[in-house]
């Protein structure tokens, strides 16, 4: 079974029957972090999409000292399939931020959400990513991944001993 734990701060651990797989990571939007972010919001209920009965948890997010929501970060699970989770990230206003180190504003914001950490008990998960100049899918682990200007988030994260996976796609 699949479940996500949410704190009222925002940080999320994903366990995998009952134990902790997965810890959250930063949440970004622009060159805005976690530090730079506060939450102001959060909203619980039920839904149905394509993949049937859910129930959500929701992070609203706003600049530190503005109430103003630049991002709503929200966890699904699923009620019919314990093995699905799906994360969301949504704009609820149009945002125009100014991009580093260019200087140019930025029509459509770069956002990190979901992120892990790759320390702790995940460090020794496997993963795939893109690479280099002409992307590759390169094998990693959470612990050895190291980004670049050339490759962007480990795409899934899987562990090859029980066949669970988790994708960011």
């Amino acid at each position: 079974i699949l479940k996500v734990n949410v704190s009222d701060s925002g940080s999320f651990e994903v366990t995998l029957d009952g134990t902790l797989w997965l810890e959250g990571g930063e949440v970004r939007v622009g060159h805005l972090n976690s530090s730079e972010l506060s939450r102001t919001g959060r909203r619980e209920g039920k839904g149905t999409d394509a993949l049937g009965g859910y129930t959500y948890k929701t992070i609203q997010w706003s600049k530190a000292g503005s109430k103003s929501t630049l991002i709503e970060t929200s966890f699904r699970t699923y009620e019919a399939d314990s093995s699905i989770l799906v994360f969301e990230q949504f704009f609820p206003e149009t945002l125009f931020l100014p991009a580093r180190p260019w200087g140019k504003t930025m029509q459509a914001p770069a956002t990190l959400f979901p992120s892990f950490r790759t320390s702790g008990p995940a460090k020794d998960l496997d993963c795939f990513a893109y690479h280099n100049i002409f992307p590759s899918l390169q094998h990693c682990t959470l612990g050895s991944y190291a980004s670049s200007h050339q490759g962007g988030a480990p795409l899934v994260i899987y562990n090859a001993t029980n066949g669970s996976a988790i994708s960011k796609l």
